[in-house]
């Protein structure tokens, strides 16, 4: 079967076949047969899913990590399209199947070249990105120990299709996602003095975090709060006694990922205190923001241009991701690639599978490119 029809092939199955994070047996099965035909081998790093496989060159040289992500998301597909999640209420929104698909692309092409390739190469296929703590885990593998750099690539709508974006320094955001569980004392709704109203408290965090951004970051710094979930009472004539939220940060700094942390909590407490209720601040998730090496920028520069791939400059997006994580243990640069779509998370998105063949080269050619050339 031709290249092209075979990365096809494998989108098509991983697409059809979405897991959620720290769910995904049955695609880390699926890789790992296909990587051990290919000559690699796979570490026994302990991951109950996801994997690092290794490839060997025929020359000393560098261990080079490239990662792709695994999970997909709840999310119901749009009916309409031909090739379709068949886990009722799952699907790929985020372009994984595409990136899982692209690296096994890769390590197809360089399995072939075996020869030409110096060092080798870890191939990371990662679970649980969509929880913002699958990099973690397998960085608590020690499976990247002695690596000098990694990669990543993400489709990105909105991008030149079938372009590479490159950014030195950020380009995804730092992300916090926050809990907030208010507890108060429930009352009937007709003689409200005698509880403590959590409907109320909810309502009055909800608008005051804005204040947040708009009264506390510097204006020239790009940051959101925002509250996407709240959740109190069951009935129309009862003050509830406990009430949830929760939301999510984002910006490109420390100082401002720190600065909006400890606003969200001192307004958590403070609205509480004024409501006559309690407040309990969680993060579930944080994680900083990317962080791009100009040095391996160049390199996927050169690599994009060995492979005739347009390269543009992309803007930070204050979408998250926890590939940065990897690259506060070693140096990285994380890509994005041009597409029309539906945005991401979205049910219609739909990735392009002709643009998989382009994006396995760009990651081999990563690989080939030889060290010093960049």
């Amino acid at each position: 079967m031709p290249f092209a029809e075979a990365l096809q092939a494998e989108y098509a199955w991983l697409h059809r076949h979405p897991e959620l994070s720290f769910e995904e047996h049955a695609a880390t099965a699926h890789l790992k047969a296909e990587l051990e035909a290919l000559g690699a081998r796979i570490l026994g790093t302990g991951l109950e899913t996801g994997l690092v496989a290794e490839l060997r060159g025929g020359r000393p040289g560098p261990t080079l990590a490239l990662r792709a992500d695994l999970d997909a998301l709840p999310i119901a597909e749009d009916p309409s399209h031909t090739l379709r999640s068949e886990a009722e209420g799952r699907m790929h929104a985020c372009g994984h199947d595409f990136h899982a698909a692209a690296l096994l692309g890769a390590a197809a092409l360089l399995a072939q070249r075996k020869a030409e390739l110096a060092g080798r190469v870890l191939l990371v296929f990662q679970p649980g990105e969509e929880s913002g703590r699958g990099a973690l885990r397998v960085l608590a593998t020690g499976a990247l120990e002695g690596a000098s750099a990694i990669f990543g690539l993400h489709l990105l709508p909105g991008l030149a299709p079938g372009a590479v974006g490159l950014t030195e320094g950020a380009n995804f955001a730092a992300i916090g996602r926050f809990s907030i569980e208010l507890q108060g004392r429930g009352c009937h709704a007709a003689q409200p003095h005698a509880g403590a109203d959590c409907v109320l408290a909810a309502a009055r965090l909800a608008e005051s975090l804005q204040s947040v951004v708009s009264r506390n970051v510097d204006p020239m710094h790009p940051a959101v709060v925002s509250v996407t979930r709240i959740q109190a009472g069951n009935t129309w004539n009862v003050l509830p006694g406990a009430a949830l939220l929760e939301g999510t940060t984002r910006c490109f700094s420390a100082s401002d990922d720190a600065l909006i942390a400890r606003r969200v909590q001192e307004i958590c407490q403070g609205v509480a205190a004024a409501c006559g209720v309690r407040a309990r601040l969680t993060w579930p998730t944080r994680h900083p923001a990317t962080d791009n090496a100009p040095a391996l920028i160049a390199r996927a520069r050169a690599a994009a241009g060995a492979e005739g791939i347009p390269c543009v400059p992309a803007a930070p997006t204050l979408l998250g991701e926890d590939f940065a994580f990897y690259q506060q243990k070693l140096p990285g640069a994380f890509l994005t690639f041009g597409l029309n779509s539906a945005p991401l998370h979205h049910p219609a998105f739909a990735a392009d599978p002709a643009a998989l063949e382009p994006a396995a080269r760009l990651l081999a050619r990563l690989a080939l490119l030889p060290w010093g050339a960049d």
